[in-house]
This record gives structure tokens, C-alpha cells and sequence, in this order.
């Protein structure tokens, strides 16, 4: 028969009594360190890449005039952006140091596919706006434009 010299259980370890070097999965103040290293990590990845916020959007004119050909949600908000940036938004066309004329804005929704009941499953959503931009002097600083978005 086998013999071995070596006592395979030595019973229950001891408990340390503190963490002895190392944080234990038990303690709570393990989670708040973790958590503040994985912060840590992630912020200086994200700066490595280059990444930044936003921030304001500089517009070359002092001040501003959006005119509508009707109702127009994309001059709502592009009322309401230009209020909180530097550029001051005008109530009329002569005080206004550019001129943005906004002249159509058309939404459209067309359906792409139907469920086995004909119950619509997904749309595509598209809006399109046409404008353009006049300074003071009555030069055209952009010409007619379109700018067309599409979402699924």
C-alpha cells in the first residue's frame, strides 16, 4: 500500500485578522477603491484617445435674424440654441448682422417593413431643411442649401 508523510487536511484556516496587504472582497471600503481605480482607468483612456466634450459652438456673426417661410421646429430650436451662446438673436432683419432664411422644412415618415399582422414594425424618419445665410450688406454668405437627416 501507499504511504504518504504528508498530512492532507490541516483544517479550517485561520481568518486574518486584518487585510494583511491586501483588500478583501468582504470589505466595503474594497468596492469604493476599485471603483475609484476603475474611474481612474477609464478617464485616462478616454483622454489618451482624444476625446473631449462638446462644448459651444462659435458663430462668426455678432448677431443674428432667423426668419421662417411658416412654423418651423428647426428655428425653434435653433432660436433657443443661439439665446444661450454668445451670439445675440435679433428680433428684426436690420438690426441683425446676418440674415438666416429658413425656407422649407418638410418631414417625411415612410414605413419599411410590416409585422405578419400588418401592423407596422419600423419606420424611416427623414427631415429636411433648405436655407440660407445673408450678412448685413445683402451678400449671400451661404447659398441655398439643403441639409437632409434620416434615422430608421
Amino acid at each position: 500500500m501507499w504511504s504518504f508523510n504528508v498530512p492532507f487536511n490541516r483544517g479550517p484556516r485561520p481568518r486574518p485578522t486584518a487585510c494583511q496587504g491586501r483588500l478583501r472582497r468582504d470589505d466595503p471600503s474594497a468596492s469604493r477603491i476599485y471603483g475609484a481605480l476603475l474611474a481612474l482607468v477609464t478617464a485616462g483612456g478616454l483622454a489618451a484617445c482624444g476625446f473631449h466634450l462638446r462644448g459651444d459652438f462659435n458663430v462668426p456673426f455678432v448677431s443674428v435674424f432667423v426668419s421662417t417661410a411658416g412654423a418651423s421646429q428647426i428655428a425653434n430650436v435653433l432660436k433657443r440654441e443661439l439665446t444661450n451662446s454668445p451670439t445675440k438673436l435679433m428680433t428684426s432683419a436690420k438690426d441683425a448682422e446676418a440674415q438666416l432664411n429658413i425656407s422649407a422644412e418638410k418631414r417625411e415618415r415612410i414605413i419599411l417593413s410590416l409585422s405578419g399582422a400588418g401592423r407596422v414594425r419600423e419606420y424611416q424618419l427623414k427631415i429636411s431643411v433648405r436655407y440660407q445665410l445673408v450678412d448685413s450688406k445683402g451678400a449671400v454668405a451661404i447659398p441655398t442649401s439643403e441639409i437632409q437627416l434620416q434615422r430608421i
